[in-house]
C-alpha cells in the first residue's frame, strides 16, 4: 500500500477528535478505533493489510468512509495476494455492503470481481458472488439478473456440496419469482429446497421452507396442500421451540378457518396457546377461537372470548386488535339479532378504522351496520350507509367486498318491496360474482400455462442432456440394434400386460355383475313379502268396511237409530284407516321412485310441530294424553317443511297409539354442533331389543296393536326414514320394555 495513505490518515486524528470530543462520545469511540487499527497497521505485514483495512471499512460510520477502506482493501490484495485472495476480498466486500443496504455499492464491486478470470476462482468462491450479486439485482429491480445469477449460485453450490448455501439460493429465487407473480416456479424453487433439506439432513432450514411452502399454496386457496406443507414443519419442528411450533399451530388453524372447519381450526388455536409467549398473541389468538365459536354457534362462549381479546386492546392501545374484537363482538350480535348492540360495535370498528388499518374491515363493517339499520327498519340510514361502503370498495378496488354490499342492497330493497331495484342490484351481484370467478379462472389457466411452459423448458433440457450423452459415449450401430430388439421385447411384454389386464377386468365385471343380480333378487324377493304384508294389512279394514256396510244395506229397516249409527261410525273408522294405510303407501312408495320433491328451506321447529300437534290434538284428548312442546323458538333448520311434518305427523301418532290413557307424551329439540335433534318420548308400552332392529326395515311386519288394541301397517316408520335421509338426517329409537319409547332423528342446522 502508498505510505501517503498512512500519513494522511494520521494527520487527520487531532482535528477527528476535536469534532468527536464537541458532538458525541458514540462517534468518539468509533474514531478511538479507528486510530487503533491505524496504529497496528505499522506492526502488520503487508500481507495483513487488506484484512486491516477491511475491519476499519467495518468501523466507519459514513458511505464515503467505508468506500475509501473498501478500495484501500482491494489494493492491498492486489500488491500482496494473487487471484482469488483479490475475488475473495471483492465478494466479502460486497457482502458488508450488502448488509449494509448499500446495493449499488455491492454490485458495483461485485462486476469488478465478475470483470476478472472468474473462471479460475473455486467453485464456493464463484457461488458466493453469484449469489450476492443476484440478491443485489433482486433489491434494485432488476429481476431477469437476478434470477440467471441466483441460478448459476444453486447450480454451483449443489455441485460443491454446499446444500445449506444451495437451499438458502433458491429460498431467495422464490421470493424473486413471487415479486413476478410467478406461483408456479416459486412453488417449484421451494420444493426443489425443501427436497435437498429433507434429502441432505439440513435441519435448519426443513421448517422454514415447507411454511413458506404453506403459505404460497394458501395463496393460491390450494389448502389441502398447504395443510401437508404445515404438518411437514410441524413435524420437523424441535420440541423446544416453540416458537415455530406456536406459528405452525395457528397456520394449520387459519387454514381450516378457510376449509369451513371450525372445531380442527378451534383445536389448532388452543394448541397455539400453549406455546405462545406475549400477551398480544394470545388474545390475538383469542380473537380467533371466538370466530370458531361463532361457526359453531355458541355464542356465549365467543362473546367472552371477544370481549376480553377487547378489554387487553383497550387496555395495551392497539387499534388492529380492537377493531377486530369490535368487528367480532358485533358480528356475535349481529347473527343473535341484537340489532342495536350490534350497531354500537360496528360503529366502534369504523371510528378505529379510521387510522390506517385493514380496508376489508372497514368495508365489512360498513356492510354489517347498513345491514343492521335494514333489519331494524331504518331503510335510508342502511341506504347511505352501503352507498358509502360500496364507494369506498370501488375505489379501493374490495371486489369481494364490493359484492356483499351489492348482495345487502338487493336484500334491503326487497324488504321495501321495491322489487325492481332489489332485481337491479342483484343483477350486479350476480355480475360481480361471475366477474370474480371468470378473474379466478383466468388465474388459474394463466398458472396452467406457466406449469406448461416450465414443462417443456424441462423437456427441452431433458433431450439436451439425451443428445449430449449420445454423442459423448459414441452409441454404435450394434448397440442400436440391441436397443431395438428391447423396444420390440418391452412392446411385447405392454402387450401381455394388457391382454391380461383386460381379462381381468372381464373376470371382475362379471363377477360383479353376478353379484348384483343375487342382490337384485334378494330385493324383489323383499318387496315381495313387504307387498304379501300390506295386502293383509289391507284386507282387514276392506273385510270390516264391506261387512257393516252390507249389514246397513240389507237390515237397515230392522235397525235402530243408534245401532244404524254405530255401524255408521265402524264404517267411517275403517274407511279413514284405509285411507290413512293407503296414503302412506302412496308416499312411501312415491319415495322410492324418487318422486318426492326435496325443496329445503329455513324451519323453525317450534312453529312446524306446534302445527303438527294441533292437527292430532282430537286422537290425544280421545285417551285423555297430554301433549307437551319443549323448543326453543330460536332453533331453525335446513330441511323439507312437508317432509319435517309427515316425519312428525307419524311418530306423534305412533306414540298415541302406544301410549296408555291418562300418559304425557314430550316433544323436544336441541343444539348439537352443526345439527339439531329432534325427539318424541312416551311413557307407553316399550319395545324389546329384537323389536327395535326390525323397526326400519321392509321386510318384516312389525306392526302391533296399539293400548286400546288400534291397528297399523308399520309403514310410518319406513315413511319416517325415508324423509329423515333424504333430508340428510339420522332416525333411531331407544326403548325399555313396559317403560316407553323415545324416537329421535337429526335435520342439519340452519346457517346465516
Amino acid at each position: 500500500m502508498p505510505s501517503h495513505y498512512f500519513f494522511k490518515f494520521r494527520r487527520l486524528i487531532p482535528l477527528v477528535l476535536f469534532g468527536v470530543t464537541i458532538f458525541s462520545m458514540p462517534v468518539f469511540a468509533v474514531f478511538d478505533s479507528l486510530d487503533y487499527y491505524q496504529q497496528e497497521l505499522k506492526n502488520l505485514p503487508p500481507a495483513h493489510f487488506s484484512h486491516q483495512f477491511m475491519k476499519m471499512a467495518h468501523h466507519a460510520r459514513s458511505r464515503e468512509q467505508k468506500k475509501a477502506f473498501y478500495y484501500s482493501a482491494i489494493d492491498a490484495a492486489k500488491e500482496h495476494g494473487n487471484n482469488d485472495t483479490l475475488c475473495l476480498r471483492l465478494v466479502q466486500i460486497a457482502w458488508m455492503a450488502y448488509g449494509d443496504h448499500d446495493y449499488q455499492l455491492a454490485d458495483h464491486f461485485l462486476n469488478m470481481g465478475l470483470a476478472g478470470d472468474v473462471c479460475q476462482l473455486p467453485q464456493l468462491s464463484k457461488g458466493e458472488m453469484f449469489y450476492c450479486h443476484g440478491l443485489c439485482a433482486y433489491r434494485m429491480g432488476d429481476y431477469r439478473a437476478a434470477l440467471t445469477r441466483l441460478r448459476e449460485a444453486v447450480y454451483l453450490f449443489v455441485e460443491v456440496k454446499n446444500y445449506e448455501q444451495a437451499i438458502s439460493a433458491l429460498y431467495d429465487l422464490a421470493d424473486v419469482y413471487l415479486v413476478q407473480g410467478n406461483h408456479y416456479y416459486a412453488i417449484q424453487s421451494l420444493e426443489e429446497a425443501s427436497s435437498l433439506a429433507f434429502n441432505q439432513h439440513v435441519a435448519s432450514w426443513k421448517g422454514r421452507v415447507c411454511i413458506k411452502l404453506s403459505m404460497l399454496h394458501d395463496d393460491l386457496q390450494q389448502y389441502a396442500e398447504a395443510l401437508k406443507y404445515a404438518a411437514m414443519a410441524m413435524d420437523v419442528a424441535e420440541v423446544d421451540d416453540r416458537n415455530i411450533r406456536q406459528v405452525t399451530f395457528e397456520r394449520m388453524g387459519d387454514l381450516y378457518l378457510k376449509m369451513n372447519q371450525p372445531a380442527n381450526a378451534a383445536r389448532l388455536f388452543t394448541q397455539s396457546l400453549l406455546f405462545s409467549g406475549d400477551s398480544l398473541s394470545i388474545h390475538a389468538l383469542q380473537c380467533k377461537l371466538a370466530k370458531t365459536d361463532l361457526l359453531q354457534g355458541h355464542y356465549a362462549q365467543a362473546q367472552l372470548q371477544a370481549e376480553r381479546c377487547l378489554h387487553y386492546a383497550n387496555s395495551s392501545s392497539n387499534p388492529s386488535l380492537k377493531a377486530d374484537a369490535s368487528f367480532l363482538l358485533g358480528e356475535i350480535m349481529f347473527v343473535q339479532k341484537r340489532y342495536d348492540a350490534a350497531i354500537a360495535r360496528f360503529e366502534q370498528t369504523l371510528d378505529l378504522n379510521e387510522a390506517p388499518l385493514d380496508r376489508q374491515l372497514k368495508a365489512l363493517a360498513l356492510a354489517r351496520l347498513a345491514a343492521c339499520h335494514a333489519a331494524n327498519g331504518d331503510f335510508s340510514t342502511a341506504q347511505a350507509l352501503y352507498e358509502q361502503g360500496l364507494a369506498f370498495c370501488v375505489s379501493h378496488r374490495l371486489r369481494y367486498e364490493q359484492a356483499e354490499i351489492l348482495r345487502g342492497l338487493s336484500q334491503m330493497y326487497q324488504q321495501r318491496n321495491e322489487f325492481q331495484k332489489a332485481l337491479g342490484f342483484q343483477c350486479q351481484y350476480a355480475n360481480m360474482k361471475d366477474s370474480l370467478f371468470n378473474d379466478g379462472v383466468l388465474s388459474q389457466m394463466a398458472r396452467m400455462e406457466m406449469k406448461v411452459q416450465a414443462l417443456k423448458e424441462q423437456d427441452f433440457i431433458q433431450a439436451l442432456r439425451h443428445e449430449n450423452a449420445y454423442i459423448t459415449h459414441s452409441i454404435e450401430q450394434e448397440k442400436n440394434k440391441q436397443m431395438i430388439f428391447m423396444i420390440i421385447a418391452v412392446v411385447l411384454f405392454f402387450i401381455s400386460l394388457i391382454a391380461i389386464r383386460l381379462g381381468y377386468s372381464n373376470y371382475c365385471s362379471h363377477k360383479k355383475l353376478k353379484q348384483k343380480n343375487k342382490e337384485l333378487a334378494e330385493l324383489n324377493a323383499t318387496k315381495d313379502k313387504f307387498f304379501s304384508i300390506i295386502a293383509h294389512d289391507l284386507k282387514a279394514p276392506f273385510n270390516s268396511l264391506l261387512g257393516f256396510s252390507e249389514v246397513l244395506t240389507l237390515h237397515a229397516e230392522n235397525k235402530s237409530t243408534r245401532e244404524i249409527v254405530e255401524y255408521s261410525g265402524l264404517v267411517y273408522s275403517a274407511a279413514r284407516k284405509l285411507y290413512h294405510l293407503v296414503e302412506n303407501l302412496l308416499q312411501w312408495s312415491r319415495a322410492q321412485l324418487g318422486a318426492v320433491p326435496y325443496k329445503p328451506e329455513r324451519l323453525s321447529i317450534a312453529t312446524q310441530t306446534s302445527n303438527v300437534v294441533s292437527l292430532l290434538k282430537m286422537n290425544a284428548e280421545s285417551k285423555d294424553i297430554v301433549l307437551t312442546q319443549r323448543i326453543h323458538p330460536d332453533i331453525v333448520a335446513y330441511a323439507d317443511a312437508n317432509h319435517y311434518s309427515t316425519i312428525m305427523r307419524n311418530l306423534l301418532s305412533n306414540a298415541i297409539k302406544f301410549s296408555r290413557v291418562g300418559s304425557v307424551i314430550s316433544i323436544g329439540a336441541d343444539l348439537e354442533q352443526d345439527h339439531v335433534k329432534v325427539w318424541v318420548s312416551d311413557s307407553g308400552m316399550g319395545m324389546q331389543e329384537d323389536q327395535m332392529k326390525r323397526l326400519f326395515t321392509i321386510n318384516q311386519n312389525v306392526s302391533e296393536n296399539g293400548t286400546l288394541n288400534e291397528k297399523g301397517s308399520g309403514l310410518g316408520l319406513l315413511i319416517c326414514k325415508e324423509f329423515v335421509e333424504l333430508n340428510k338426517g339420522q332416525i333411531w329409537v331407544e326403548s325399555q320394555q313396559g317403560k316407553g319409547s323415545v324416537f329421535n332423528f337429526t335435520l342439519p342446522l340452519y346457517l346465516n
